[in-house]
């Protein structure tokens, strides 16, 4: 296959819809049905239903190691059929089609050039969209066009303001504040706490320090400890178990790493 110039011809899908029912499936036959020649790359569709930002953290990770020219298509969205907007984005030479909700704020924070449009281009619509189902009517086919070589531009209007969603760590006296943004099939406790967060500084969970480790096996069998993650944020596991499980905290928990020896 020949991509159009600039474009690798891969659309990566990251969605909340799971694979139980046919969600995911008419997104690729969307996708295929504009241009049967792309290459379809499913990065996750197991967010928690309706979770932003979980979405928009994993999407924040994933995005740098796509091919450059690759096209995006993200569907974290309690609101369709209201009246936000869809937005296509131009970020770092990959471009991204997602509801303007914070799903891919973080990933135009501080990047430039950066260029967003709102979709608006009926055009690139399935005829007569549904209100309840914009990621297979609006969203899929968007980025198929794009794949495909159509311009940003021919999506619709440039913009230059968009929803926000943080998911940076908080600083707080005495420490720095993170969040359980992720929870893997494992029960790994991902936080959005970095590698410089945690620079000499202890990781306490209810006022109890939990010893760092560089790899699994360095944990002796089922206890709970931390480490860099392959993602680059903290992660807190527990070896042959579930940290999840073990420490009773799942997405939204507040994990505080504290001034002292890692």
């Amino acid at each position: 296959m020949t991509a159009a110039p600039g474009r690798s011809g891969v659309v990566a899908l990251l969605t909340d819809f799971g694979v139980q029912d046919d969600f995911v499936g008419l997104l690729h036959a969307v996708i295929l049905s504009v241009n049967p020649a792309l290459r379809i790359v499913d990065l996750c569709h197991h967010v928690p239903p309706g979770n932003v930002r979980a979405g928009a953290f994993l999407l924040w990770h994933d995005f740098q190691l796509l091919p450059a020219g690759s096209v995006v298509a993200a569907v974290v969205d309690p609101g369709v059929g209201s009246d936000r907007a869809l937005l296509a984005a131009d970020v770092e030479n990959r471009l991204l089609v997602a509801p303007d909700n914070g799903l891919i704020a973080p990933l135009l924070e501080g990047k430039k050039p950066v260029r967003v449009h709102r979709l608006e281009n009926r055009e690139w619509s399935r005829p007569r969209p549904s209100t309840t189902f914009h990621g297979r009517d609006w969203i899929a086919p968007a980025a198929a066009q794009l794949a495909s070589g159509a311009a940003l531009s021919q999506a619709g209007p440039a913009v230059d303001r968009w929803e926000t969603v943080a998911i940076a760590p908080l600083e707080r006296e005495g420490g720095v504040v993170g969040e359980v943004l992720w929870v893997d099939r494992f029960g790994n406790l991902v936080t959005n706490l970095s590698a410089a967060d945690a620079e000499r500084r202890a990781l306490e969970i209810g006022g109890t320090p939990l010893r760092r480790v560089a790899t699994f096996v360095e944990a002796d069998e089922g206890e709970t400890v931390w480490l860099i993650g392959s993602r680059g944020p903290v992660e807190i596991v527990c070896n042959g178990a579930s940290a999840s499980r073990a420490l009773g905290l799942g997405l939204g928990a507040h994990i505080r790493l504290v001034a002292g020896a890692t």
